[in-house]
């Protein structure tokens, strides 16, 4: 529990494992508690977070910014087969406070959501939860609900969710709705990345805040709200065996 609950809490946690932990309602790995004012802003690199689970919230990390701040810094961490009704992953809320957080060099694999959001589930309900990917890699997660990989919510009078995506890959993933994103009332950005694999619909949409911003990414199936997204297979190494790495004649490199 990393508590800045009416105060400052901003730990450094690095090198480490958790594994098999379980919570039966928030954060089986951390809960990052920034409520009432506080700031739970902690920083997190070189970890691994494996099989934990939680019964309802945030099965790796629940970071919990209402009224206060939780945005975490992760660099160089994985994510791998954690699991939660809502956010396999990770959980933001940042309800009339900010749950966002800066990810970079990290990748989250093989989630589940019994409901949704695969890996992550970010709800800004007259607050924020904008949180960054850079140089991330989402793949094989699912949720059985909205959002194989995100789902980014907020209240039709009031909030902001806008999920940005840099040089990140959004492969193989799964959910009834949305593949690989579901928003609702909220945003997202693309930049030179790639949303592919899966037989669904890649994107999906409820109550547009604003356009999305998709710069040199490649949809499948394309996006009608992007129409610059191109639509050509990135050409995978090999993605039955997670190896996602760029074919030489992929149409993705240089994009």
């Amino acid at each position: 529990d990393g508590s800045g609950t009416n105060g400052e809490s901003p730990p450094m946690i690095d090198n480490c494992w958790f594994v098999v932990n379980y919570a039966e309602r928030y954060g089986a790995g951390i809960f990052n508690d920034g409520r009432m004012g506080g700031d739970a802003s902690m920083y997190i690199s070189n970890c691994n977070f494996f099989d934990n689970s939680s019964r309802v919230l945030g099965g790796a990390i629940f970071n919990d910014g209402e009224n206060g701040k939780a945005s975490p810094t992760v660099s160089n961490t994985v994510f791998e087969k954690n699991g939660a009704q809502i956010g396999a992953a990770i959980r933001n809320l940042g309800i009339n406070g900010e749950a966002s957080g800066i990810y970079t060099k990290c990748r989250f694999i093989g989630h589940k959501a019994s409901s949704d959001g695969g890996a992550i589930a970010n709800d800004g309900a007259y607050g924020m939860t904008n949180p960054v990917f850079i140089n991330c890699l989402f793949a094989k997660n699912r949720a059985d609900g909205r959002g194989g990989v995100i789902i980014n919510s907020t209240h039709p009078n009031g909030g902001q969710s806008r999920s940005e995506f840099h040089f990140c890959t959004l492969a193989d993933n799964e959910a009834t709705n949305g593949e690989a994103i579901y928003y609702s009332y909220a945003n997202f950005e693309a930049h030179n990345s790639i949303i592919w694999g899966g037989s669904g619909i890649q994107i999906i949409d409820v109550g547009i805040a604003d356009p999305p911003t998709v710069e040199n990414t490649i949809i499948q199936d394309g996006y009608l709200l992007a129409p610059s997204a191109i639509d050509q297979n990135p050409l995978f190494v090999d993605p039955a065996t997670c190896d996602f790495r760029l074919q030489l004649c992929s149409p993705a490199i240089d994009v």
